[in-house]
This record gives C-alpha cells, sequence and structure tokens, in this order.
C-alpha cells in the first residue's frame, strides 16, 4: 500500500509542475509581443511548446494523466501545421510506449482471475505484451479450444493512480485555452473523468462489447471480435489481425485513406443506433484494416449509453459544421 501511495505522490508533484512552465511561456510570449515580433507567429509558437510540454510528460506518467491525453488529442486541429507534425509525434509516443508489467506480475493477475491452474486454460501464452496502454497490456495467446485470443490484464492498482492522475489532470487541461482559445472545456472536462473511471470494469467493457458483437455480426465493413472471458482486471476476446489505422494514416495512398476515413466515420456514426452506444475512444490504436478490407474495432472500456441513438442535437452541428 506505501507503495502505491508513493507512487500516486510522485505522479501527482510531476503533474503539478506543468502549469508553472506553462505560464512562464506564456509571459515570455508576452515579451516578444512587447518588442514587435509577429503575433500570429508568436501564438502558433506558444500553442505547439505548450502541447509538446503537455503530452511529453502526459505521455512518460500514463495511466490517466495518458488517457487525458489522448483525449485532448482532438486539439490538434487547431494547430497551424508546420506546428502540428511535432505535436502529432508526442499523441503517438502516448499511444506506443508504455512499459510492460513484470512476468511476476502478469502471473499474479491471472492467479487472482483465473485461478491457480489459469495456464489450463491456454494452450500458448507470450508473456511479452503486444501492445501496452495506459491502464493495461494485452498478450496474445492461445485459448484451449485452438482459438487466437487478446488477453488484456489490467495493471494492479490501476484504479487508484487513475482516480488521482484525473484530478491532478483535470487542472492541466484547463490549460488547453492556450492550444484551442474560446472552447469551453468544463464540460468535456466531464464527460472525459466519467468515460475515464469507467474504464476500469472489464465487466462493463466486456457487456458492451458483446452489444457491438450481436450489432454487427457478419457485417459487411465492420468486424468486432466477440468476448470469450470476463472479469474484473481480465478481459480475454478473439484476436483480431490487420493493418493497424495509424499505419494508414501515416503511409497509405490518397484513396485508401479516404476509404479508411468514410468506413471509420460510418462506424463512429451508426453505431448508437444500431446498438445503443458510441464508441467513446476512437483514437487510431483501437482500430485495424482487416485482411478482407473490413475495419476491426477493439477497446470498447470508454463507451457512451445512447438508447436512443445520436442527440438530434450533434446531427445540427455536424449538418452546420459540412456546410
Amino acid at each position: 500500500m506505501s507503495d502505491i501511495l508513493e507512487t500516486i505522490l510522485s505522479r501527482s508533484l510531476k503533474l503539478a509542475t506543468l502549469p508553472l512552465g506553462i505560464a512562464t511561456r506564456a509571459t515570455a510570449s508576452i515579451g516578444k509581443r512587447i518588442i514587435g515580433a509577429n503575433p500570429d507567429l508568436i501564438t502558433a509558437e506558444l500553442q505547439a511548446k505548450t502541447a509538446e510540454q503537455i503530452f511529453q510528460t502526459l505521455g512518460e506518467l500514463k495511466g490517466g494523466a495518458m488517457k487525458m491525453g489522448q483525449a485532448l488529442s482532438i486539439f490538434e486541429s487547431m494547430l497551424p501545421e508546420e506546428f502540428a507534425e511535432p505535436y502529432r509525434a508526442s499523441l503517438t509516443r502516448l499511444q506506443d510506449s508504455a512499459p510492460a508489467m513484470p512476468n511476476s506480475t502478469v502471473e499474479s493477475v491471472l492467479v487472482k482471475n483465473l485461478g491457480k491452474d489459469w495456464q489450463k486454460q491456454f494452450i500458448e501464452f507470450d508473456f511479452k505484451p503486444s501492445a501496452a496502454a495506459s491502464i493495461g497490456q494485452v498478450h496474445k495467446a492461445t485459448w484451449h479450444d485452438g482459438r487466437q485470443v487478446a488477453v488484456k490484464i489490467q495493471y494492479p492498482g490501476a484504479g487508484k493512480a487513475l482516480a488521482a492522475d484525473i484530478k491532478q489532470a483535470s487542472r492541466i487541461a484547463r490549460m488547453v485555452a492556450i492550444i484551442a482559445p474560446g472552447v469551453e472545456i468544463e464540460p468535456l472536462l466531464e464527460e472525459v473523468q466519467e468515460r475515464m473511471l469507467e474504464e476500469i470494469n472489464y465487466k462493463k467493457e466486456a457487456r458492451v462489447q458483446r452489444a457491438f458483437v450481436a450489432a454487427f455480426e457478419n457485417d459487411a465493413e465492420f468486424r468486432i471480435p466477440r468476448v470469450i472471458l470476463a472479469t474484473e482486471s481480465v478481459l480475454i476476446s478473439e484476436w483480431l489481425d490487420g493493418k493497424p489505422l495509424s499505419r494508414v494514416i501515416e503511409s497509405g495512398t490518397q484513396e485508401e485513406r479516404d476509404w479508411v476515413g468514410l468506413l471509420y466515420e460510418r462506424f463512429l456514426l451508426s453505431s448508437p443506433s444500431r446498438c445503443g452506444h458510441l464508441h467513446a475512444d476512437p483514437h487510431p490504436g483501437n482500430f485495424r484494416i482487416t485482411t478482407d478490407g473490413k475495419l476491426g474495432v477493439l477497446d470498447f472500456g470508454a463507451s457512451a449509453h445512447l438508447p436512443d441513438g445520436l442527440p438530434t442535437t450533434m446531427g445540427r452541428l455536424m449538418s452546420i459544421s459540412w456546410k
């Protein structure tokens, strides 16, 4: 317990130093304006450097800090293109650089959730994680019936660390007024916090994923992996091979990017009416293009329950933005 408290304190202190650095940079930009520097360039530079500092720190800390960074990635589109590339690189590091748990920790979580004989449920289990993210990591394995599966394992103490991170990261997130002036951030933060706290509940995630599976079963355009088993800290689903969406964005042809973008948008907009849920963590790491050209969707920990479909206000907002 003392180790967890020490870790939370250390993370909180690191997060707490961010506003000071941001305030110092803002003061310096005022000085540049006074001596006659180009105000547009100053604003763009301040936005980019602030984003870089925020997301570098959030990425190093992982947990709720990283999840907050991913949620705030929507502001990338508001940066001038010449400054967006380093910002984009910071966001990529948020998704790709989480440290792996020791094998002994992985095994202790599996014993606690699947029993002492957990290995008998698998033909093979790869202790090297295939993916590591904010509150857990994924291992590839072969289930006892021969199916390839993804075993999602939650980091011990993730719930407490997540709650502490959210409290601190929320204060930092308000600094996005520098990145996106004029945006009302408070309602967005409240929604992000609620969705992030839901992510530690793997049983709830399994229920939502099963709803998506039922709604998109045998769909011509989308593929959702079936849930095999879910406990408090372990979620086992069918393995989904495919080309990561991030690779399509980075090196795909214009035609390929256009088609994938259409699928991506079609999935997000149609899912509330089809299954009563909105996938609320739509960053590229959660999507794959399968070998048969479908959009594969992963990670249903963050979702919004919309039993009546998308709110009509959202439709009006979209119609205005497309005009």
